[in-house]
Protein backbone atom coordinates (compact mmCIF):
# COMPACT_ATOMS: atom_id res chain seq x y z
CA UNK A 1 0.00 0.00 0.00
CA UNK A 2 1.31 3.64 -1.08
CA UNK A 3 2.06 6.14 1.47
CA UNK A 4 -0.27 9.21 1.11
CA UNK A 5 1.22 12.18 -0.16
CA UNK A 6 0.28 15.78 1.59
CA UNK A 7 0.16 18.85 -0.59
CA UNK A 8 3.59 20.42 -0.82
CA UNK A 9 2.37 23.82 1.01
CA UNK A 10 1.00 21.54 3.90
CA UNK A 11 4.02 19.96 4.11
CA UNK A 12 5.96 22.97 4.50
CA UNK A 13 3.85 24.25 6.79
CA UNK A 14 4.50 21.19 9.36
CA UNK A 15 8.61 21.80 8.59
CA UNK A 16 8.30 25.23 9.78
CA UNK A 17 5.86 25.12 12.70
CA UNK A 18 5.11 22.16 14.32
CA UNK A 19 1.27 22.20 15.37
CA UNK A 20 1.58 19.74 18.32
CA UNK A 21 3.21 22.03 20.10
CA UNK A 22 0.50 24.28 20.48
CA UNK A 23 -3.00 23.08 22.69
CA UNK A 24 -5.74 21.99 20.62
CA UNK A 25 -8.23 24.73 21.61
CA UNK A 26 -8.65 27.59 19.41
CA UNK A 27 -9.11 30.90 21.50
CA UNK A 28 -10.34 34.18 20.91
CA UNK A 29 -7.02 35.69 20.97
CA UNK A 30 -5.74 33.35 18.29
CA UNK A 31 -8.41 35.08 15.89
CA UNK A 32 -6.45 37.91 16.38
CA UNK A 33 -3.01 37.12 16.83
CA UNK A 34 -0.41 35.27 14.02
CA UNK A 35 0.02 32.78 16.23
CA UNK A 36 -0.76 29.91 14.05
CA UNK A 37 -0.47 29.21 10.18
CA UNK A 38 -3.08 29.32 7.43
CA UNK A 39 -3.20 27.17 4.78
CA UNK A 40 -5.21 28.73 2.31
CA UNK A 41 -6.29 25.44 0.44
CA UNK A 42 -8.10 23.81 2.90
CA UNK A 43 -11.69 25.10 3.30
CA UNK A 44 -11.18 27.18 0.38
CA UNK A 45 -14.63 27.34 -0.64
CA UNK A 46 -16.24 28.62 2.34
CA UNK A 47 -13.82 31.82 2.80
CA UNK A 48 -14.07 32.26 -0.87
CA UNK A 49 -17.92 32.07 -0.41
CA UNK A 50 -17.39 35.02 2.03
CA UNK A 51 -15.31 36.93 0.06
CA UNK A 52 -18.27 36.09 -3.12
CA UNK A 53 -20.93 37.46 -0.83
CA UNK A 54 -19.05 40.63 0.47
CA UNK A 55 -18.61 41.62 -3.10
CA UNK A 56 -22.07 41.15 -4.18
CA UNK A 57 -22.75 43.57 -0.99
CA UNK A 58 -20.67 45.83 -2.33
CA UNK A 59 -22.37 46.24 -5.32
CA UNK A 60 -25.94 45.82 -4.84
CA UNK A 61 -28.05 48.47 -6.06
CA UNK A 62 -30.73 48.54 -3.27
CA UNK A 63 -30.75 48.88 -0.04
CA UNK A 64 -32.60 45.55 0.63
CA UNK A 65 -29.58 43.86 -0.90
CA UNK A 66 -27.15 45.29 1.59
CA UNK A 67 -27.78 42.97 4.15
CA UNK A 68 -27.32 39.14 3.52
CA UNK A 69 -25.88 36.03 6.28
CA UNK A 70 -24.46 33.04 5.51
CA UNK A 71 -24.20 29.51 7.72
CA UNK A 72 -21.05 27.56 7.44
CA UNK A 73 -20.76 24.16 8.83
CA UNK A 74 -18.42 21.47 9.74
CA UNK A 75 -17.98 19.35 12.41
CA UNK A 76 -15.42 19.47 15.07
CA UNK A 77 -11.27 20.38 14.53
CA UNK A 78 -11.88 20.75 10.82
CA UNK A 79 -10.74 24.76 10.76
CA UNK A 80 -13.76 26.62 11.76
CA UNK A 81 -11.67 29.37 14.12
CA UNK A 82 -8.94 29.18 11.53
CA UNK A 83 -11.39 30.26 8.54
CA UNK A 84 -12.37 33.32 10.78
CA UNK A 85 -9.07 33.99 11.38
CA UNK A 86 -8.53 33.88 7.53
CA UNK A 87 -11.17 36.25 6.92
CA UNK A 88 -9.72 38.81 9.37
CA UNK A 89 -6.65 38.85 7.44
CA UNK A 90 -8.69 39.37 4.59
CA UNK A 91 -10.68 41.90 5.25
CA UNK A 92 -7.90 44.06 7.69
CA UNK A 93 -5.51 43.62 4.60
CA UNK A 94 -8.31 45.01 2.26
CA UNK A 95 -8.56 48.55 5.19
CA UNK A 96 -12.30 48.48 3.37
CA UNK A 97 -14.23 46.43 6.18
CA UNK A 98 -14.91 45.77 9.86
CA UNK A 99 -14.68 42.42 11.65
CA UNK A 100 -16.50 41.34 14.87
CA UNK A 101 -15.74 38.41 16.63
CA UNK A 102 -18.59 37.10 18.79
CA UNK A 103 -17.61 33.65 20.67
CA UNK A 104 -20.70 31.84 22.71
CA UNK A 105 -17.81 30.69 25.01
CA UNK A 106 -18.43 34.37 26.29
CA UNK A 107 -21.51 34.03 27.62
CA UNK A 108 -22.24 32.58 30.69
CA UNK A 109 -25.47 34.12 30.91
CA UNK A 110 -27.41 33.54 27.79
CA UNK A 111 -30.39 35.62 29.46
CA UNK A 112 -28.38 38.53 28.96
CA UNK A 113 -27.52 37.81 24.68
CA UNK A 114 -27.64 41.33 23.85
CA UNK A 115 -25.36 42.73 26.58
CA UNK A 116 -23.19 40.18 25.89
CA UNK A 117 -23.16 40.64 22.28
CA UNK A 118 -22.87 44.41 22.05
CA UNK A 119 -19.68 43.84 24.55
CA UNK A 120 -18.04 41.64 21.92
CA UNK A 121 -19.05 44.42 19.31
CA UNK A 122 -17.40 46.94 21.30
CA UNK A 123 -14.33 44.80 22.23
CA UNK A 124 -13.73 43.83 18.86
CA UNK A 125 -13.75 46.86 17.39
CA UNK A 126 -11.03 48.47 19.42
CA UNK A 127 -8.57 46.43 18.19
CA UNK A 128 -6.05 47.42 16.66
CA UNK A 129 -6.92 47.07 12.70
CA UNK A 130 -4.31 49.77 11.22
CA UNK A 131 -1.86 52.83 11.35
CA UNK A 132 -2.35 51.21 14.93
CA UNK A 133 -5.83 52.59 15.21
CA UNK A 134 -8.34 50.51 16.34
CA UNK A 135 -11.58 50.07 14.13
CA UNK A 136 -13.63 52.32 16.04
CA UNK A 137 -11.34 55.14 15.19
CA UNK A 138 -11.12 53.89 11.36
CA UNK A 139 -14.68 54.45 11.46
CA UNK A 140 -14.58 57.75 13.22
CA UNK A 141 -12.13 59.17 11.03
CA UNK A 142 -14.19 58.44 8.04
CA UNK A 143 -16.94 59.84 9.67
CA UNK A 144 -15.37 63.27 10.55
CA UNK A 145 -13.80 63.21 6.85
CA UNK A 146 -17.43 62.97 5.42
CA UNK A 147 -19.12 65.59 7.45
CA UNK A 148 -16.16 68.09 6.85
CA UNK A 149 -15.94 67.28 3.00
CA UNK A 150 -13.91 69.93 1.62
CA UNK A 151 -15.01 73.00 4.23
CA UNK A 152 -11.85 71.91 6.01
CA UNK A 153 -9.44 70.08 4.33
CA UNK A 154 -6.89 70.22 6.49
CA UNK A 155 -8.76 67.97 8.82
CA UNK A 156 -10.64 66.29 6.60
CA UNK A 157 -7.32 65.13 4.59
CA UNK A 158 -5.62 63.93 8.03
CA UNK A 159 -5.08 59.56 8.33
CA UNK A 160 -7.29 58.03 11.10
CA UNK A 161 -3.35 58.04 12.73
CA UNK A 162 -2.76 61.84 12.42
CA UNK A 163 -6.67 62.64 13.47
CA UNK A 164 -6.36 60.56 16.89
CA UNK A 165 -3.16 62.25 17.94
CA UNK A 166 -4.64 65.77 17.24
CA UNK A 167 -8.48 65.23 18.40
CA UNK A 168 -8.27 66.39 21.99
CA UNK A 169 -5.80 69.32 20.81
CA UNK A 170 -8.64 69.93 18.40
CA UNK A 171 -11.27 69.41 20.80
CA UNK A 172 -9.79 71.71 23.31
CA UNK A 173 -8.94 74.85 20.71
CA UNK A 174 -12.85 74.54 19.92
CA UNK A 175 -13.45 74.71 23.60
CA UNK A 176 -11.87 78.20 23.96
CA UNK A 177 -14.03 79.05 21.16
CA UNK A 178 -17.14 78.79 23.16
CA UNK A 179 -17.90 75.49 20.50
CA UNK A 180 -18.38 71.75 21.40
CA UNK A 181 -16.52 70.31 18.05
CA UNK A 182 -18.06 66.58 18.79
CA UNK A 183 -21.68 67.43 19.57
CA UNK A 184 -21.60 69.81 16.05
CA UNK A 185 -20.07 66.94 13.75
CA UNK A 186 -22.57 64.50 15.75
CA UNK A 187 -25.25 66.57 14.50
CA UNK A 188 -24.18 66.97 11.23
CA UNK A 189 -23.81 63.48 10.99
CA UNK A 190 -27.36 63.10 12.13
CA UNK A 191 -28.33 65.16 9.25
CA UNK A 192 -26.35 62.52 7.10
CA UNK A 193 -28.22 59.44 8.26
CA UNK A 194 -31.70 60.62 9.70
CA UNK A 195 -33.00 58.40 12.20
CA UNK A 196 -29.52 57.86 14.19
CA UNK A 197 -28.83 58.23 17.59
CA UNK A 198 -27.06 61.05 18.48
CA UNK A 199 -24.96 59.69 21.53
CA UNK A 200 -24.19 56.85 19.63
CA UNK A 201 -22.99 59.20 17.17
CA UNK A 202 -21.24 61.43 19.86
CA UNK A 203 -19.69 58.72 21.22
CA UNK A 204 -18.12 57.38 18.14
CA UNK A 205 -16.49 60.41 17.52
CA UNK A 206 -15.28 60.36 20.92
CA UNK A 207 -13.06 57.05 20.51
CA UNK A 208 -10.88 59.33 18.43
CA UNK A 209 -9.55 60.66 21.86
CA UNK A 210 -6.39 59.54 23.58
CA UNK A 211 -7.94 60.92 26.68
CA UNK A 212 -11.19 59.75 27.05
CA UNK A 213 -11.91 57.23 24.03
CA UNK A 214 -11.44 54.16 26.48
CA UNK A 215 -14.38 55.82 28.55
CA UNK A 216 -16.36 56.67 25.27
CA UNK A 217 -15.63 52.45 24.17
CA UNK A 218 -16.53 51.81 27.66
CA UNK A 219 -20.68 53.67 26.98
CA UNK A 220 -20.57 51.98 23.60
CA UNK A 221 -20.35 48.60 25.56
CA UNK A 222 -23.49 49.36 27.36
CA UNK A 223 -21.56 49.58 30.73
CA UNK A 224 -22.34 52.53 33.14
CA UNK A 225 -20.12 55.45 33.40
CA UNK A 226 -19.26 57.26 36.38
CA UNK A 227 -21.81 60.37 36.56
CA UNK A 228 -18.91 62.93 36.17
CA UNK A 229 -17.15 60.92 33.15
CA UNK A 230 -20.52 61.09 31.79
CA UNK A 231 -21.35 64.80 31.88
CA UNK A 232 -17.76 65.22 30.42
CA UNK A 233 -18.88 63.02 27.28
CA UNK A 234 -22.44 64.52 27.17
CA UNK A 235 -23.29 60.89 26.73
CA UNK A 236 -26.07 59.28 29.23
CA UNK A 237 -24.51 57.38 32.12
CA UNK A 238 -26.01 54.08 31.21
CA UNK A 239 -27.17 53.39 35.13
CA UNK A 240 -29.87 50.79 34.17
CA UNK A 241 -31.61 47.79 35.83
CA UNK A 242 -30.40 44.41 34.30
CA UNK A 243 -33.56 44.12 32.15
CA UNK A 244 -33.49 47.60 30.68
CA UNK A 245 -29.75 47.06 30.00
CA UNK A 246 -30.52 43.59 27.93
CA UNK A 247 -33.38 45.37 25.87
CA UNK A 248 -31.56 48.58 24.97
CA UNK A 249 -28.39 46.44 24.36
CA UNK A 250 -30.22 44.98 20.92
CA UNK A 251 -31.23 48.34 19.89
CA UNK A 252 -27.48 49.77 20.29
CA UNK A 253 -26.66 46.43 18.82
CA UNK A 254 -28.40 47.23 15.45
CA UNK A 255 -28.06 50.97 15.35
CA UNK A 256 -23.94 50.81 15.89
CA UNK A 257 -24.11 47.98 12.96
CA UNK A 258 -26.12 49.89 10.56
CA UNK A 259 -24.00 53.08 11.06
CA UNK A 260 -21.21 51.01 10.89
CA UNK A 261 -22.20 49.31 7.45
CA UNK A 262 -22.51 53.24 5.67
CA UNK A 263 -18.70 53.39 6.24
CA UNK A 264 -17.25 49.77 6.02
CA UNK A 265 -18.32 46.97 5.06
CA UNK A 266 -18.83 45.05 8.47
CA UNK A 267 -18.65 40.91 8.85
CA UNK A 268 -20.31 39.96 12.57
CA UNK A 269 -18.78 36.44 12.90
CA UNK A 270 -20.70 33.86 15.72
CA UNK A 271 -18.23 31.17 16.69
CA UNK A 272 -18.18 28.25 19.17
CA UNK A 273 -21.79 28.20 20.01
CA UNK A 274 -21.82 23.98 20.73
CA UNK A 275 -21.85 24.35 24.62
CA UNK A 276 -24.10 23.45 26.89
CA UNK A 277 -25.20 26.61 28.29
CA UNK A 278 -28.86 26.90 27.88
CA UNK A 279 -31.31 30.23 29.34
CA UNK A 280 -34.18 30.03 31.65
CA UNK A 281 -36.39 28.34 29.34
CA UNK A 282 -34.32 25.94 28.38
CA UNK A 283 -33.03 27.20 24.68
CA UNK A 284 -29.33 25.83 23.46
CA UNK A 285 -26.69 28.33 23.27
CA UNK A 286 -27.47 28.05 19.04
CA UNK A 287 -30.86 28.38 19.14
CA UNK A 288 -30.52 31.86 21.22
CA UNK A 289 -27.54 33.22 19.06
CA UNK A 290 -29.38 32.10 15.44
CA UNK A 291 -32.70 33.83 17.14
CA UNK A 292 -30.22 36.91 18.00
CA UNK A 293 -29.01 36.57 14.33
CA UNK A 294 -32.87 36.75 12.76
CA UNK A 295 -33.57 39.47 14.71
CA UNK A 296 -30.30 41.38 13.88
CA UNK A 297 -31.27 40.40 9.93
CA UNK A 298 -34.88 42.10 10.13
CA UNK A 299 -33.13 44.60 12.19
CA UNK A 300 -30.03 46.06 10.79
CA UNK A 301 -30.52 48.70 7.92
CA UNK A 302 -28.04 50.35 5.11
CA UNK A 303 -28.70 52.88 2.57
CA UNK A 304 -28.46 52.76 -1.05
CA UNK A 305 -24.59 54.00 -0.50
CA UNK A 306 -24.09 51.82 2.46
CA UNK A 307 -20.88 49.41 1.85
CA UNK A 308 -22.61 46.22 3.33
CA UNK A 309 -23.26 44.24 6.02
CA UNK A 310 -22.78 40.06 6.62
CA UNK A 311 -23.31 37.83 9.59
CA UNK A 312 -21.56 34.48 9.46
CA UNK A 313 -22.59 31.85 11.29
CA UNK A 314 -20.35 28.95 12.35
CA UNK A 315 -22.27 25.64 13.60
CA UNK A 316 -21.94 21.62 13.89
CA UNK A 317 -23.72 20.08 11.20
CA UNK A 318 -26.25 18.38 12.95
CA UNK A 319 -26.61 20.77 14.99
CA UNK A 320 -28.11 23.42 12.17
CA UNK A 321 -30.02 20.66 10.75
CA UNK A 322 -32.05 19.35 14.49
CA UNK A 323 -32.83 23.52 14.98
CA UNK A 324 -33.80 23.99 11.29
CA UNK A 325 -36.25 21.47 10.99
CA UNK A 326 -37.36 22.36 14.45
CA UNK A 327 -38.19 26.29 14.21
CA UNK A 328 -37.30 26.21 10.40
CA UNK A 329 -35.20 29.45 11.17
CA UNK A 330 -34.07 31.15 7.91
CA UNK A 331 -31.19 33.40 8.02
CA UNK A 332 -31.07 35.66 5.52
CA UNK A 333 -31.13 33.92 2.47
CA UNK A 334 -30.73 31.17 4.03
CA UNK A 335 -27.46 30.35 2.19
CA UNK A 336 -25.54 27.80 3.63
CA UNK A 337 -21.91 26.20 3.03
CA UNK A 338 -20.60 22.95 4.21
Amino acid sequence: MSTPTLPPEILTELRSQNPFARPPVVKAQNIWGESFADVTSLNAHASEAVFDTLNKLATATSSLEKVSSLVITAERGVGKSHLIRRIRKHLQASQGAVFVYASADEYGDLDLINCGVLRSLANSLEKTWSEGVSQWQTVAAAMVARVLGNSKPKVSGLTPAELVNCFDQLVENNLTKGKDMVNELARSLGKLHPGSDLYILRAILWTLSEERGWLAVKWLAGEALETQDAADLRLPPNQRTEKEREAYAFATLAKIISLLGEYRQVVVCFDEMDNIVENRYGYSTAMVILDLVKRLFDSIQQSETGQGILIVTLILPDTWQAIYQYDRIKLGDGHTVR
